[in-house]
């Protein structure tokens, strides 16, 4: 439940994000070209929501397993062998997730003293993308190693 929550909470989160970012871009057009009017703040608002946006959006590839990968030689092999590989696989990206998490959390941390140039808030915020992106993604390693250790994924899921 928690994790069906978890799932939709950020699919939702990323998809008003990206509408967001759209109206601000479309509005930023119409203020700068048919009004004469430019919007300061606008582009570093819509900077901030892509960022945001495509870090979620790395999540959720990872939720769904989106990313590519090429799996020829591994589909030779027998199912014992792809099991052990895809937990193998999974224990890097667990260790990888977890040292980006870390380290984005300290480049957060950093820059929490530095201010944006327009809307003079911390750079820590869009700097906050990179840990929460990448402990979402480990959320869904841990998971898929869980399933794979545990037996509950199936064959044809992997």
């Amino acid at each position: 439940m928690l994790k069906l929550m978890l799932d939709k909470g950020v699919d939702y989160l990323a998809a008003i994000l990206l509408a967001a970012m759209t109206i601000l871009v479309f509005m930023q057009v119409i203020f700068r070209y048919w009004l004469h009017l430019p919007l300061d703040w606008g582009e570093e608002v819509s900077r901030y929501l892509f960022i945001w946006a495509a870090m979620l959006g790395a999540a959720i590839a990872m939720r769904r397993q989106a990313h590519f990968g090429i799996d020829s030689l591994v589909a030779v092999l027998p199912p014992i062998m792809r099991m052990g590989i895809a937990l193998i696989v999974n224990l890097c990206i667990c260790a990888l997730t977890s040292l980006v998490a870390v380290q984005g959390t300290r480049l957060a941390i950093i820059n929490l003293l530095q201010i944006s140039p327009t809307l003079a808030i911390p750079m820590a915020l869009p700097y906050a993308a990179i840990p929460v992106s990448a402990l979402l993604m480990l959320i869904c390693a841990i998971c898929d190693t869980w399933g794979i250790v545990s037996g509950a994924l199936r064959e044809k899921e992997r």
